[in-house]
């Protein structure tokens, strides 16, 4: 039985909403960080999937992608809050 623990990340932004670094750049990040996997969960914004996809492939990158997003949502007093869909 494999006992080893991985680690992921499922909740990053990329500069196609409010991140520091491209999609591509996330990927490579990924790797250097071993995760076994991460999401891209851009504010409003489902841009930078494909380039994150397209990424994994030019890079023949060792981790899975979950594609998400933040949504903005607000219901009568509430003024602001988000649902992150992974």
């Amino acid at each position: 039985m494999n006992n080893m623990i991985k680690t992921v990340d499922l909740h990053t932004h990329s500069t196609f909403s409010d991140g520091t670094f491209s999609p591509a750049e996330l990927v490579k990040k990924a790797v250097e960080k071993n995760l076994a996997a991460f999401a891209l969960t851009d504010h409003d914004a489902v841009g930078g999937i494909e380039s994150a996809i397209t990424a994994i492939k030019e890079q023949n990158a060792p981790v899975l992608f979950v594609p998400g997003t933040e949504l903005s949502v607000g219901y009568k007093a509430v003024s602001y809050t988000h649902l992150t869909l992974p």
